[in-house]
């Protein structure tokens, strides 16, 4: 690489798989019923969402099973309807 070029980045969104969010999703769905009793999302918390835009959320604390609990909310109900 020389001085000035840029280094080029994929894109995430075009990186991103369906064939892979769907194993994933079956096997957490899967963890999720054998060892977990629920899933609960408390309303008086939720923002309104704009529509059409994307929406960042952060988790309260450090924890790999926030990003499967987001993914399996985001599957079984988008994120645009959980406020309504």
């Amino acid at each position: 690489m020389t001085t000035g070029q840029a280094k080029q980045v994929p894109d995430p969104v075009a990186l991103r798989s369906a064939r892979h969010l769907d194993f994933f999703d079956f096997m957490f769905t899967r963890f999720f019923r054998k060892h977990m009793r629920a899933l609960r999302v408390a309303r008086w918390g939720l923002p309104d969402l704009p529509e059409g835009k994307p929406v960042v959320i952060f988790a309260n604390h450090p924890s790999w099973w926030d990003g499967v609990a987001f993914m399996l909310l985001w599957k079984r109900r988008p994120l645009r309807n959980i406020a309504s």
